[in-house]
């Protein structure tokens, strides 16, 4: 999560693809092609007919559970 922003190519493919968003920090911009659409963890901020943006959202944080 060092990157504040990633473009992403729709000729890429879905592991590339996590890799990168993998690599912009949470509240980062992801740019993509509008026919490609979101990976994981990023939320749709703005889309038109080329392209669309969204913000990486943070990894949802797994509690464990025990018994009292």
């Amino acid at each position: 999560g060092c990157f504040h922003a990633a473009a992403l190519d729709d000729r890429m493919g879905a592991a590339a693809m996590a890799d990168a968003v993998r690599a912009v920090r949470v509240g980062g911009r992801v740019l993509g092609d509008a026919g490609s659409p979101l990976p994981p963890r990023v939320r749709e901020l703005a889309r038109d007919a080329q392209h669309w943006v969204g913000e990486v959202q943070a990894a949802p944080t797994v509690v464990p559970l025990r018994r009292a």
